[in-house]
């Protein structure tokens, strides 16, 4: 049966946290009953899981074009960090796509992510910030030149790591992009928490 986006579960789509302890679960249904008035916590996860989900559904028409689930992904990165940090203004995309990374997302979102991609023999490493500005330059490329068929990453965590460019880099992505999605969630999760009301109990249902 087609699942049409307004009939989305949003508390559900929290429940399949990996990273973060608490009740994912209980905590979008606590701020469910926040006043939008009060905080904008709702609209972060509503959004937000609307966003992925939307990425999750675009694989079923484009098989192995995972520019366009990291397209999702940092367009939920930037409203979340925007959210949270007040911004009203136009424009900071790609800064406002770091702050969600490095400082919404915690330490061990952030170990994740930096595990997901490896450089040549020369950078086997990457940091975090390295890794967010080639996400964001792949992102780029979709919304500028509707390049997506460059970039791959494996399908499946069993499936062996790819090689490809994200702009001028060599990268082999050793995660399949549904790891990007889960630590993208998570972070969606803890940014909201950040602008729970003071004293409200639903911060107490998760934690980093």
């Amino acid at each position: 049966m087609t699942v049409h986006i307004s009939s989305l579960d949003i508390p559900q789509f929290y429940s399949r946290t990996q990273w973060i302890s608490g009740d994912a679960l209980e905590f979008a249904r606590c701020v469910e009953n926040i006043p939008v008035d009060q905080s904008k916590a709702k609209v972060i996860l509503h959004q937000s899981a609307r966003l992925l989900w939307l990425g999750e559904q675009v694989s079923v028409v484009a098989t192995a074009r995972p520019a366009f689930q990291v397209l999702f992904a940092l367009i939920v990165a930037e409203l979340v960090a925007k959210i949270v940090h007040g911004f009203k203004g136009e424009g900071q995309s790609r800064k406002h796509v770091h702050l969600f990374f490095e400082d919404i997302c915690s330490t061990r979102l952030q170990e994740v992510l930096g595990n997901m991609f490896e450089g040549d023999p020369l950078q086997p490493n990457f940091t975090v910030p390295e890794i967010v500005n080639f996400l964001y330059d792949i992102r780029c490329d979709v919304v500028h030149e509707g390049h997506y068929f460059g970039f791959h990453m494996p399908l499946a965590d069993v499936d062996p790591p790819v090689m490809s460019y994200a702009g001028e880099k060599i990268v082999t992505a050793v995660a399949p992009v549904s790891s990007l999605q889960q630590v993208v969630l998570e972070g969606a999760l803890l940014g909201a928490r950040r602008i729970t009301p003071t004293g409200s109990p639903c911060r107490a249902l998760i934690a980093e």
